[in-house]
């Protein structure tokens, strides 16, 4: 085959594995590290807030036979630690805990980091009723941008370009020792693989960490 019509082809093929290396690895990254300690904390925080206010409304109903109409109840029984000297009770994120009550039962909702209804990942909401399942795992934006993730994808993008460069050096050779399409093919996924390994090395080593 001429070098001229491998060149192309060889070129496209290269790319789309430094591609392929750069996204799986980011992904491995993401998957493997996206709950870094310090959002992990913020997140256990408003769980247990919301677990501890749910055993002081259980104890106001045994002591008075119905649920309390406002934190301020609960405050004034003495049956929170959370709410001695605290006009309002706080999640993780240190944003009030909402609170409503009926004759039928109460609900505590804490809006997330952004503080507003809805969303998702570190957004979700998190309340009375869904705290234990309720999945706040950062997305990969929020793990970008609050959990310390832009420096291992920085790893993963050297991961692809170093992928690419051999590529790039492999598809320059002179036409003489070019090596035929099945060869082109097993040097693409063992320079692939090593390189897929060399950016997962780097997001176990936290290497940068981005912190």
């Amino acid at each position: 085959m001429s070098s001229q019509k491998l060149f192309w082809p060889s070129f496209i093929a290269w790319t789309l594995a430094a591609i392929c290396v750069t996204a799986t690895s980011s992904y491995v990254c993401w998957d493997e590290h996206s709950d870094p300690q310090v959002l992990r904390t913020l997140t256990t925080l408003t769980q247990r807030t919301l677990e501890s206010l749910e055993k002081s409304v259980n104890e106001y109903r045994q002591q008075f036979g119905t649920y309390p109409k406002s934190l301020a109840e609960i405050r004034r029984a003495r049956l929170n630690n959370a709410l001695d000297g605290e006009s309002q009770l706080k999640d993780g994120w240190g944003h009030p805990i909402q609170w409503t009550s009926d004759n039928n039962g109460w609900l505590a909702t804490s809006l997330g980091r952004d503080n507003q209804p809805g969303g998702v990942g570190l957004d979700a909401d998190m309340t009375s009723e869904n705290w234990r399942t309720v999945d706040t795992r950062p997305t990969f934006g929020q793990w970008l941008r609050y959990g310390g993730g832009f420096g291992m994808l920085l790893g993963c993008g050297l991961a692809g370009v170093c992928t690419f460069g051999i590529g790039a050096y492999q598809v320059r050779r002179p036409p003489n020792i070019r090596p035929q399409w099945l060869i082109v093919l097993i040097e693409i996924v063992f320079t692939a693989g090593v390189a897929m390994l060399f950016a997962v090395i780097i997001s176990v080593m936290h290497i940068p960490n981005g912190h």
